[in-house]
């Protein structure tokens, strides 16, 4: 009797090819999500700012200013000078020497991701330059914030003009 048990060599190599055919798809599909998780980090970090200048604008009582500059790709927050609440707190708020805390945030996107465009509350689209304004009590001049990278994954942050409240929308958005 010649009982072998085992695998012959040709069933080994079938094993072997259909392993590597889904592992090269697999492959393709996880190098498409890292596209995405990308995108969603950016984004997570231009909200993350956007979120910063609304705090600092409440506690402060002072306006904070978001410039995108769509075409550079940077996102800058700033504080925005604004003479009656000032006053109100006091002269020394601008003699101030330790003025850290009125300092620029700013946030440059990685290679590959780019702003497509601005758009404000009144539907009015920005190509170069897009600003939103966060005030003490809360609010913000509002809009929403488009970026992609060379998949054309995009991302939207809104920020409500009426709270001031950021979001960044988890499932891809389209322009539109």
């Amino acid at each position: 009797m010649n009982d072998k048990t085992g695998f012959s060599l040709l069933e080994l190599l079938v094993v072997l090819v259909i392993m590597g055919v889904a592992a090269s798809l697999v492959g393709i599909r996880i190098s498409g999500s890292m596209d995405q998780v990308q995108v969603m980090a950016a984004s997570g970090k231009i909200a993350a700012s956007l979120k910063w200048a609304r705090t600092k604008a409440i506690t402060e009582r002072a306006v904070y200013l978001a410039s995108i500059y769509i075409e550079d790709n940077r996102i800058s927050v700033q504080r925005q000078k604004m003479s009656e609440i000032e006053d109100d707190i006091g002269s020394d708020v601008e003699n101030d020497p330790g003025q850290s805390r009125h300092r620029t945030l700013s946030y440059q996107l990685p290679d590959g991701l780019s702003f497509v465009k601005g758009i404000s509350i009144k539907n009015e689209k920005y190509t170069d330059l897009f600003e939103i304004e966060f005030y003490p009590s809360g609010n913000s001049s509002g809009g929403e914030i488009f970026l992609s990278d060379k998949a054309e994954n995009l991302s939207r942050i809104r920020v409500n003009f009426i709270t001031g409240i950021v979001e960044v929308d988890e499932r891809l958005a389209d322009s539109g």
